[in-house]
């Protein structure tokens, strides 16, 4: 993905152009509504689709204690927002000063450089996107703020059994383990992206090798057993068939193994029918989740963990097979 931080960089590429504002953590239903919406008023103007967004989140400037935990970190953010069909993003460094700049000479910073006669910008938007000091303004002001020169077109959100989706409300649910919610507003399944690192070999030492990824996402689920699904990049496995693995995973500190007690919580993939003759240490891994399972457990030997592995591994080829049965 394109990706600039500062407008006038941007212009001197694209002199028509559509901007869909907002911060977009877990790019979820709500902001594809937006993204879609975005990309019908770009057809429509001959335009390029851009979007505007800060980094880091506003509020760790403005209000740090109120700072949220990030669903998505930049990295997999950027990457979902290309997944949508944007043609680039202009992320402006979100500082003190920035905070501090009034509605006008925001507008004056971001937009002026399409004032032209010749050129166009529209910014698409929620209702609740703001700006400027003290988020004095509203997307609803761009017009006047621009003396007209600058359309703006507002998206009304999604609801999910009568609630708007937002963000806050994703973080929520995931954080409560409420992982069908958090996926069915999210629009589809809670996605990491993290690179696997070498472990003790516990999971090779019982019968059930996996990868492990310590997990560094601010935004984290319970502890205990998933249903996920891995897809491994296309340059490593080197088969564009075998990207994609259903695993079993678990999630936590593996409490039977109290000598292997990781300091922070350690998630390890056992990918179904892994027949692949490569390792997967230091490879970057997509999960997704996509069922929870079980709480995480402590066993009296290693032996009762295997049988229990073997029956998480039959719900997740029954959740895998469900999976695949809506998808086709």
């Amino acid at each position: 993905m394109k990706i600039y931080s500062h407008p006038s960089e941007l212009a001197a590429t694209a002199s028509k152009i559509v901007f869909a504002a907002g911060f977009f953590d877990g790019v979820h239903s709500g902001h594809k509504k937006l993204l879609n919406e975005a990309i019908d008023v770009a057809r429509k103007h001959n335009a390029e689709l851009w979007v505007l967004s800060f980094d880091p989140h506003p509020l760790s400037v403005v209000k740090p204690e109120f700072n949220p935990k990030l669903i998505t970190p930049l990295s997999l953010r950027l990457k979902l927002l290309e997944s949508c069909g944007v043609d680039g993003c202009l992320l402006l460094p979100f500082t003190k000063e920035l905070a501090e700049t009034s509605p006008e000479a925001f507008c004056e910073k971001c937009f002026s450089y399409w004032y032209g006669e010749d050129k166009t910008c529209i910014v698409v938007s929620g209702p609740n996107w703001r700006f400027g000091h003290k988020q004095a303004a509203s997307i609803r002001d761009v017009p006047s703020l621009t003396n007209n020169r600058i359309e703006a077109h507002i998206v009304e959100g999604v609801l999910y059994n009568s609630i708007l989706v937002s963000s806050s409300r994703i973080r929520q649910a995931l954080l409560g383990g409420d992982l069908l919610k958090a996926n069915a507003m999210l629009g589809y399944n809670y996605t990491i992206c993290e690179t696997s690192v070498p472990e003790r070999g516990v999971g090779t030492q019982i019968g059930v090798p996996t990868a492990n990824i310590v997990f560094s996402s601010e935004v984290m689920p319970p502890n205990g057993v998933y249903a996920t699904r891995v897809t491994l990049p296309q340059e490593v496995v080197q088969d564009p068939t075998k990207t994609k693995f259903f695993a079993v995973a678990n999630l936590g500190y593996r409490p039977t193994f109290p000598d292997a007690r990781p300091d922070a919580p350690v998630l390890e993939l056992h990918l179904l029918d892994f027949d692949l003759p490569i390792s997967l240490h230091g490879v970057e891994l997509t999960v997704e989740f996509i069922r929870f399972i079980r709480g995480e457990q402590k066993f009296e030997s290693p032996t009762d963990l295997v049988q229990q592995i073997k029956h998480d591994i039959i719900q997740a080829k029954e959740i895998a097979a469900s999976v695949l049965s809506l998808e086709n």
